[in-house]
């Protein structure tokens, strides 16, 4: 036991040394957004609580507000800030295993075998996607803290746990599922009976009804990013199929494949072992590997951020295999199974570093691209007049994702291309934003181009992939008539404004 966190912080130091090449990476695609509501939080401190177009994240903002402090205009420390919450995720996984009856090597490996996983990539590659970090180290954070059986509330239990629960709500909006977990937690994990064992799910039922509807009323505005047809029913078993080794991730078409099948009967599998054995590793890690992948059901991809918290959940339930498995076994053979078990976990790390070495690649193209838009966009920055409507007009639709996708080096990505952005790649307002480097300056989106503020002369600024971004040679009367004519023909127009704060018009 006392080697325990020197073991794990072993573990948190090879998952860093995996990592370590993200950190000369640039920033890319929503991450300019983030960094910029982070800077407007800066000077407006309400907004530390407010959503970005409507996704309410503000633990992210924080995060972020503090990267944005110590290196403004520095992606390697938005990446260093990266790698240390996806080591501090780790670490509380291997806590939250040692909680629930893992032995201290065991423990060690379930945090190892996450952090340097490619499904936990996505994560710890991209600051924009550090949300996902964050909740699964809320989640960890709980378990690890929950009581035993025989264990009360006593101590600061209580207020750690709300505060993991209340981190999570303000991480990801996936945290809808807590209710899940603390009802496993009561069950299984403290052994609770009676009407006892569901008064914590209640409480956090009733926050979540309330967050939901706060959210769907005054966030969603009616827009939805899911579809309903039959072939998603196949997502769960492929991805967990993915898990078991059994195919490659897909990230879109779903299909019941003889691996989905077989997924399907290795989960029903552990759903009567978890049952029988009344394990609590295996009961919690069930509903880590199936809860978060709920409120995702209906969208028509799978990128591999979607799969962060459940693959946590699959390490935590092979091990509770393991662990319920090696006493049953014969004395004889317990000394050839663990050194099975320790060669396989070996072996799974590796072949974890070497995928994640696969999707760094990728997100090194991805980097290279924008790091190519980041010097196009350099070169005008400093000339965007201030408290003028600018068109920003791209003319080629052309965008470097396109190739990236059809021949990538890691698994296929469902990349999100801006239509009407440079190159598919950057929000226009909040490329120009961070391009002029100046955190007194704030860019905006005239998202009316009926009103007064759009309704004056402006100018034009061309973008195509080849030549980068070009000065229309005069000004334009009517920036919003023009630019609502643009978008009426289908060209990719933005329409923005640079100002002061003090001077902005949203």
């Amino acid at each position: 036991m006392k080697r325990f966190p020197a073991l794990l912080g072993a573990a948190v130091a090879a998952m860093i040394a995996v990592y370590l090449p993200a950190v000369h990476l640039e920033l890319v695609g929503d991450d300019y957004q983030w960094v910029q509501h982070a800077q407007r939080a800066v000077q407006r401190p309400s907004l530390l609580l407010a959503d970005l177009d409507g996704f309410f994240r503000p633990a992210g903002t924080w995060t972020l507000v503090v990267d944005r402090l110590l290196w403004p205009w520095s992606p390697p420390g938005y990446h260093v800030t990266n790698l240390l919450l996806h080591a501090l995720a780790t670490a509380l996984l291997g806590v939250a295993a040692r909680r629930l009856g893992v032995p201290p090597g065991g423990a060690v490996v379930v945090g190892a075998l996450w952090g340097i996983s490619p499904w936990a990539a996505d994560a710890a590659i991209h600051i924009a996607v550090r949300f996902d970090t964050l909740l699964v180290a809320s989640w960890c954070l709980m378990t690890a803290v929950w009581p035993r059986d025989g264990e009360s509330w006593r101590g600061g239990r209580r207020a750690v746990a709300t505060a993991a629960i209340v981190l999570a709500a303000l991480s990801k909006e996936t945290w809808v599922v807590t209710p899940g977990l603390v009802l496993l937690l009561d069950l299984v994990h403290r052994r609770q009976r009676g009407v006892a064992a569901f008064v914590p799910t209640a409480l956090v039922t009733a926050a979540v009804l309330v967050y939901s509807t706060l959210h769907v009323t005054l966030l969603s505005l009616g827009r939805t990013y899911f579809v309903w047809e039959w072939g998603l029913l196949a997502k769960m078993p492929q991805q967990l199929a993915a898990f078991l080794l059994l195919t490659p991730h897909q990230a879109a078409e779903f299909h019941f494949t003889p691996a989905a099948f077989a997924a399907i009967l290795a989960l029903g599998a552990a759903l009567l072992a978890a049952w029988r054995t009344r394990s609590p590793v295996m009961a919690v890690g069930l509903g880590l590997l199936l809860l978060p992948a709920l409120p995702t059901l209906g969208t028509p991809v799978l990128p591999l951020r979607y799969a962060t918290a459940s693959y946590a959940g699959f390490v935590l339930v092979v091990a509770g295999v393991a662990v319920e498995l090696g006493p049953r076994l014969p004395s004889s053979l317990r000394r050839p199974a663990a050194a099975a078990v320790t060669a396989g976990a070996l072996a799974l790390a590796v072949w974890g570093g070497v995928r994640v070495r696969l999707e760094l690649e990728d997100a090194r193209a991805v980097s290279d691209a924008h790091a190519r838009l980041l010097r196009q966009a350099a070169e005008v920055a400093h000339q965007v007049p201030e408290g003028v409507p600018l068109i920003v007009l791209t003319t080629d639709g052309v965008s470097p994702l396109a190739d990236i996708a059809a021949s990538p080096v890691g698994w296929k990505k469902p990349f999100f291309v801006r239509g009407s952005d440079p190159a598919g790649l950057v929000d226009s307002a909040a490329l120009l934003a961070w391009s002029r480097r100046d955190p007194t300056l704030d860019v905006v989106h005239l998202s009316d181009w009926t009103t007064a503020p759009a309704r004056r002369p402006g100018r034009v600024l061309f973008y195509s992939w080849a030549q980068g971004f070009k000065w229309g040679d005069a000004w334009v009367a009517d920036a919003g008539a023009l630019a609502t004519a643009l978008r009426a023909q289908g060209a990719g127009v933005r329409l923005v404004l640079a100002s002061h704060p003090a001077a902005q018009v949203s």
